[in-house]
């Protein structure tokens, strides 16, 4: 299944965050120096540099492009990012691993400010098709299929992937883990996958906006741990309102479900349509803590042992 695909310069047309901040990220930030050197037409910006087999890309403010699909023949990482305020261009190719007897990422970013561009480009075949350990990264439209993980944030500063497909992973489609803040996902879909859709936890500020989780395994959602935790604070799941498909739906566990570990975390549900999961809105916590839900449309919710609690607030409340 296809991401939404309204593209990085579309302004979102539902209560949800403007892209166009994101293109400002782009543009204002450590990010600029590469959009720059951009144009062949400038004197000191340097040619963007083909990438035609695996490997480090350690260049700071260096824009890489594939030529061509790559092939990852070992089991290990295919492209390492290593650079400060540098763009990866995957140009509608695909990267490919060695399915399940990969030990390494399709694309691990581990420098900062960096950029992946994928032009609908595929990573498929890893242990995790792309993943960010650095730190104020953007990556946009791009599909990862046929990893454990599709897709991790697991960086110290504010990382934002937009407009991207995550499906037909074996375990989580998104994973958002131990973030240092505000990690986002927006305007995404995560489907089929063998576990969650999303899974968020000992993250700070984490924001999940504008998507669709169906047919996953797991839960739509998953926000926090089970026990004492990994506890997050102050997640935000906003905006997965759309009829065809439903926006959260289908899932073989819970639509959207809070963890006992955020009990204390005061996450944030708004304006999600979930249906036909095994319990569409579901807080593990009794009279669901200190998390809000509200303007949701739903079927059936939970709350510790209380089935349609009133904690758990529909359209209007």
């Amino acid at each position: 299944m296809k991401a939404i695909k309204r593209g990085l310069l579309t302004r979102i047309a539902v209560p949800a965050v403007s892209l166009l901040a994101l293109v400002g990220l782009v543009l204002s930030g450590p990010q600029a120096a590469w959009a720059k050197h951009h144009s062949k037409d400038s004197e000191d910006g340097p040619d963007p540099t083909a990438v035609t087999a695996c490997g480090t890309l350690s260049g700071g403010d260096t824009i890489y492009y594939l030529t061509a699909d790559l092939t990852e023949t070992g089991t290990g990482t295919c492209i390492t990012l290593s650079g400060t305020g540098s763009a990866l261009l995957l140009n509608g190719h695909t990267i490919s691993g060695p399915g399940g007897s990969s030990t390494g990422d399709g694309i691990h970013i581990t420098g900062t400010s960096d950029v992946i561009e994928g032009f609908n480009g595929t990573v498929q075949g890893f242990e995790i098709g792309i993943i960010d350990t650095g730190g104020g990264s953007v990556g946009d439209d791009f599909n990862v299929t046929d990893n454990v993980t599709g897709l991790e944030l697991n960086s110290t500063a504010t990382t934002r992937f937009v407009n991207f497909s995550s499906f037909d992973n074996t375990g989580n489609g998104v994973l958002i883990d131990d973030c240092g803040e505000h990690c986002s996902v927006l305007d995404f879909s995560s489907t089929d996958n063998g576990a969650n859709g999303v899974l968020i936890e000992g993250s700070t500020f984490p924001l999940a906006d504008v998507f669709v989780t169906t047919g996953n395994t797991g839960a739509g959602v998953f926000v926090g741990g089970t026990g004492t935790g990994p506890r997050n604070t102050h997640a935000v799941i906003a905006d997965a309102f759309t009829s065809a498909p439903v926006g959260v739906s289908d899932n073989t566990s819970y639509g959207i479900v809070i963890g006992t570990s955020d009990a204390t975390s005061n996450d944030f549900v708004t304006t999600v349509e979930a249906d036909d999961n095994l319990i569409d809105l579901y807080d593990e916590n009794s009279t669901c803590g200190d998390d809000l839900w509200f303007n949701n449309s739903f079927t059936s919710s939970k709350a510790g042992t209380v089935t349609s609690p009133a904690c758990i607030g529909g359209i209007g409340s």
